[in-house]
């Protein structure tokens, strides 16, 4: 059994909040570990993640650009 807490996934940002409060997040690099983190994390195996992945590259929006901090 999981450790009870949550996780989110925010383009390539992977967090988990654990049920004590700690926060971590990590970047990830590839379609593949986002595929990965899908149906391990969020027990979405099906999700067609490298197909979404690929369609919003053809929309020039890359998930995996670093994104300027808001001040």
């Amino acid at each position: 059994m999981k450790p009870k807490g949550s996780v989110s996934l925010v383009n390539n940002k992977f967090g988990i909040c654990s049920s004590n409060g700690e926060t971590s997040v990590r970047t990830l690099s590839s379609a593949e570990e986002i595929t990965a983190i899908l149906s391990e994390e969020f027990m979405l195996p099906k999700l067609p993640a490298s197909e979404t992945i690929e369609v919003l590259k053809m929309l020039n929006i890359d998930i995996f650009a670093e994104k300027e901090s808001v001040r």
